[in-house]
């Protein structure tokens, strides 16, 4: 009955704290402050389950517990499973929607961050490919069978998707 009365007590207490919107330092004294009484008053297990709730609010509510051990641990376990970026990846990613496109598209870009955009340009395999397979398959399509033969020109399509051009 114990356990059941302090379930109550720390339920009711956590959906005032919620319904307050008061933030992690009162959940953090509902949780402790029930778990203590828990362990105290003779139902040990729902105290240490109440204190452990009160450990884990601490690590995900408080941000400073939050950003020195928490954000870490999670950071190199996510860094460990997520594929590596290439160069030519982190440019996008750089100079996408982030840095160009999202000033652009702002409503009220920042015209010298714009101008100050540094442009490396293509690579040497980049280059080639636009320059060679571009231009043989762009000449392979012409303007009377491109609508008729759909997106990509059936002659041409052999010559793109047989280039070996990394992402790299």
């Amino acid at each position: 009955m114990l356990t059941l009365i302090l379930l109550v007590l720390a339920v009711i207490g956590l959906l005032i704290v919620m319904r307050r919107e008061a933030g992690a330092l009162p959940a953090l004294a509902v949780t402790g402050v029930t778990g203590l009484i828990g362990i105290f008053a003779g139902a040990p297990v729902i105290g240490v389950l109440l204190l452990i709730a009160t450990a884990g609010i601490a690590a995900c509510g408080l941000p400073g517990v939050r950003s020195a051990w928490l954000t870490p641990r999670l950071f190199a376990m996510f860094k460990k499973v997520a594929p590596k970026v290439s160069d030519t990846e982190r440019t996008a990613l750089e100079a996408g929607s982030v840095a160009w496109d999202g000033e652009l598209f702002s409503g009220r870009p920042d015209w010298n961050r714009l101008l100050a955009f540094r442009d490396d340009g293509l690579s040497d395999e980049e280059r080639a490919f636009v320059d060679h397979q571009c231009g043989v398959a762009a000449g392979m399509c012409n303007a009377w069978t491109s609508p008729a033969s759909g997106p990509t020109c059936p002659r041409s399509s052999g010559i793109i998707s047989s280039a070996n051009v990394s992402s790299a």
